[in-house]
């Protein structure tokens, strides 16, 4: 078992890149939710295909849900993850320019 500590939002981590070369036919990747692996669709889409079509299953342990079996509810959920992603990193910057703006943080 790994465990992971990454953002999962700009790139895929590396550690998750060799487990993705390593694995093969039969195994299954477990992950707590589908927003733990991925948070970005444009770059996690393709490698979870590459993963199906080698026979290799990602499953989100608390969501019981497969990759294998629900593919279009866990692209969804990569979706709803990048959003929310780019909503939180909306909200930082704004919360940083207001305070800026009214003295609070210096440059």
């Amino acid at each position: 078992m790994h465990k992971i500590c990454a953002s999962a939002y700009i790139g895929i981590p590396d550690e998750i890149n060799r487990i993705f070369e390593v694995v093969r036919s039969g195994d299954t990747i477990l992950v707590t939710y589908v927003d733990r692996l991925a948070r970005n669709l444009l770059a996690f889409g393709p490698k979870l295909e590459n993963l199906r079509e080698r026979g290799v299953d990602i499953e989100a342990v608390q969501e019981n849900l497969s990759y294998a079996t629900g593919r279009l509810e866990f692209l969804q959920k990569v979706l709803d993850a990048e959003k929310e992603a780019r909503r939180n990193g909306d909200r930082q910057l704004l919360s940083y320019m207001w305070s800026k703006r009214s003295g609070g943080v210096s440059t």
